[in-house]
């Protein structure tokens, strides 16, 4: 009797906390992981009035990039007040929601993750006024052994391929169908922030989709 109340019990919890899963999921709009051919990325981008930028997306290699990182030692954090290891790079990296800028140097100097923006029922990318200046003060502790030149390398350009050689900057963000509106907002955050400042500061910027990578993710 003892085993099945607790067996019961479990169920219980179990389908109490899918639910509450579910509904969380939903006041966030995000939606179920979906492969996207390159013709629907580029549609999801002309809709929403990014396609005139880089486009790319994810190579399946993308985890193996990510998993190297967890196994790298010489990775220098620069967070202050931050003790972080390379295995936590590996994990903000792995977001689906992501904003990088580069110097001509090839150097991070500024990064945002859907983790540590917060908020309900929205994500807040500007708390602080933080992408009211250029660069944007930094969300995220930054890892200065990721570059635009290795992050590069696990693209595939929809759009043809452009290094942002002459450009001061390179800004990098990480979007997708599957987080919903949260993405819209992030993509809306950027261009905006772009506009404004890309004038002066001559600004490459691009839009890498990751939906195929959480798809693959999601099968296994």
């Amino acid at each position: 009797m003892k085993k099945a109340i607790s067996i019961g019990l479990s169920i219980l919890l179990l389908s109490t906390f899918l639910s509450c899963k579910t509904i969380f999921l939903t006041a966030y709009g995000i939606k179920s992981e979906k492969f996207l051919t390159d013709d629907q990325i580029i549609a999801l981008a002309h809709k929403h009035k990014f396609d005139q930028y880089s486009l790319a997306k994810l190579k399946d290699d993308y985890k193996q990039f990510l998993l190297q990182m967890k196994k790298d030692t010489s990775a220098n954090l620069v967070a202050p007040g931050n003790t972080r290891y390379a295995s936590s790079t590996a994990h903000d990296m792995g977001q689906p929601l992501q904003y990088m800028l580069f110097n001509k140097d090839d150097q991070l100097i500024s990064y945002f993750i859907n983790c540590y923006a917060k908020g309900f029922p929205n994500l807040k990318w500007n708390k602080g006024g933080i992408f009211d200046v250029f660069p944007p003060r930094s969300q995220s502790p930054i890892d200065t052994a990721v570059s635009w030149s290795s992050l590069q390398a696990h693209f595939i350009w929809l759009t043809p391929k452009q290094t942002g050689l002459n450009s001061n900057y390179t800004c990098v963000v990480y979007w997708d169908h599957l987080m919903g509106r949260q993405s819209r907002r992030l993509i809306k955050t950027v261009l905006r922030n772009y506009k404004t400042y890309d004038p002066k500061e001559s600004i490459h910027l691009v839009f890498v989709n990751n939906d195929n990578y959480f798809y693959e993710k999601s099968k296994k």
